[in-house]
């Protein structure tokens, strides 16, 4: 309901737009009825208004003064203006004071009907965009949402493209891309056949992305749901795993349902396996896999130091964890007790032990298909009993990454593109730069591309933020935006250079 506050201090006047205004539609209602400028200041204070109809020539505080005064405190309410006195100074000065519009009188039906109709389209669009921010603060800070009705009954879902991550640094992975080419509100508001009952926000990671459907549960949910899981998984290379609690929430339960659905992700997904993970889902049934056995026919293989024989038995186990539907957090697992085994060491916090493991977890997040898999552990396995000879070329190799990063920043690069490009696994490629340059790929990319993002806007103040983040490389405005704020402490719209 948009709620409509009249400033007019003739009465004949005031209840024919009381009128002319209730006629046109049930979404505007009039929440306060004053004599005067003063009058409704003070009304403000008291009265949640979206919009105020006022008379320019009223006793005490006039209309224009009364906009002024709107405009410095109540920046979110939308003014229009009403005067029998045609003329263009008043025209003006209601524009230096943000009005929406402006009517002369005697208003007529029709022109006033054109002005409630951008109302009705601006104050909409201002509501959902305050939602939006509300419910994307709430995620971000894992807070209840503020100021959203908790009447209103949603679903969510949560998607994640590939692995779940597990390293600390997301910005290269292969999700980053697949995301980049899908038209994810496009496709969901294709799929629901509406455009303004659902959401689409970024998650904690470059993987995630949450689905908010504003509607209780029902068949038609359930199938819009089925309908996004299987469409989602025919548009690329990453399987595609969407979590949803099965039932209806509060919007102001947002937050809360996303950590209860991201902990369901990290502990039931499975690598390279598309998955649909609900309440009411059936407990799996798996087959015995002694895991004690294939950790000593790897340790047996990385003591042979050969790389081809530890890639070959590491896809046989993970084809056989794949039929078994072992989840991610269970291979993870299992490579790192078998680390632990070939460096001997009973301590978990040992340095050595925790920078292996750090690789795994990388290796795991980047994950494409088995066999990339397999390729990449293989060599972090073989690290363990053989000394790369390769240190006399490292700082080259280095330079080498860091030009290709400068020069390509506006693209997409992820840690499979570094790797196809240099002849490295993903996680020996980290390990070397970070040792190097003391962050990751990932982190070094993000920071030469906010820089740019600042020059640009320093030397472009013209252009949307949308803009400025496709030519710097990155296409989701929300994810560049946050990436913004996190490096330099303001959102693009704040910054002045």
């Amino acid at each position: 309901m948009i709620k409509i506050l009249l400033a007019e201090d003739e009465p004949p006047v005031m209840r024919m737009f009381e009128k002319l205004i209730e006629d046109y539609s049930h979404s505007f209602t009039i929440s306060a009825r004053v004599p005067n400028g003063k009058r409704a200041l003070e009304a403000l204070k008291s009265n949640d208004i979206d919009v105020v109809f006022s008379d320019i020539r009223m006793p005490v505080v006039d209309g224009l003064e009364l906009a002024g005064e709107i405009q410095k405190e109540y920046p979110n309410i939308y003014t229009v203006l009403v005067s029998g006195y045609q003329d263009f100074d008043y025209a003006r000065r209601a524009i230096q004071y943000g009005v929406f519009d402006y009517l002369t009188k005697p208003v007529s039906k029709d022109s006033l009907a054109v002005v409630l109709n951008k109302l009705e389209i601006a104050v909409n669009i201002r509501k959902n965009e305050e939602k939006r921010k509300n419910i994307l603060k709430a995620i971000n800070d894992d807070l209840p949402a503020k100021d959203i009705s908790s009447n209103s009954e949603c679903v969510i879902i949560l998607i994640c493209a590939g692995a779940f991550p597990l390293s600390r640094d997301d910005s290269l992975l292969p999700s980053r891309t697949f995301w980049d080419k899908i038209d994810l509100e496009g496709l969901v508001k294709e799929i629901l056949g509406s455009s303004d009952s659902s959401m689409v926000f970024n998650g904690k990671t470059s993987s995630e992305k949450a689905v908010l459907i504003e509607m209780g549960l029902s068949d038609e949910t359930k199938q819009f749901i089925d309908n996004l899981y299987n469409r989602l998984n025919d548009m690329g290379n990453l399987p595609i795993t969407i979590a949803s609690p099965n039932k209806s929430i509060g919007i102001n339960e947002v937050s809360e349902a996303l950590r209860t659905l991201r902990a369901e992700l990290y502990s039931k997904i499975c690598l390279c396996r598309p998955m649909l993970i609900t309440d009411d889902a059936p407990d799996v049934r798996r087959e015995f896999i002694d895991g004690a056995e294939l950790s000593d026919s790897i340790i047996n293989a990385i003591n042979s130091v050969n790389s081809e024989l530890i890639k070959e038995r590491l896809c046989n186990i993970f084809q056989k964890f794949d039929a078994s539907k072992i989840t991610q957090v269970e291979v993870a697992g299992f490579l790192k007790g078998i680390v632990s085994k070939a460096i001997s060491v009973s301590d978990p916090f040992d340095r050595a032990l925790l920078a292996i493991n750090s690789e795994i977890d990388d290796s795991i997040s980047n994950t494409i298909d088995f066999e990339s898999l397999a390729g990449d552990i293989s060599s972090i396995f073989l690290s363990i009993k053989e000394k790369n000879n390769l240190q006399d070329k490292v700082p080259s190799l280095i330079r080498n990454i860091e030009l290709y990063l400068n020069e390509n920043y506006n693209t997409s690069i992820t840690n499979t593109v570094l790797s196809n490009k240099f002849g490295f696994v993903p996680s020996y490629i980290s390990k070397l730069f970070k040792s190097y340059m003391g962050i990751s790929p990932g982190e070094y990319l993000t920071r030469y591309r906010i820089n740019k993002a600042k020059q640009l806007m320093k030397a472009n103040r013209e252009l949307m933020v949308k803009e400025v983040a496709a030519l710097v490389g990155i296409e989701d405005q929300y994810y560049f935006s946050k990436l913004f704020k996190k490096e330099t402490g303001q959102w693009p719209t704040e910054f002045t250079g």
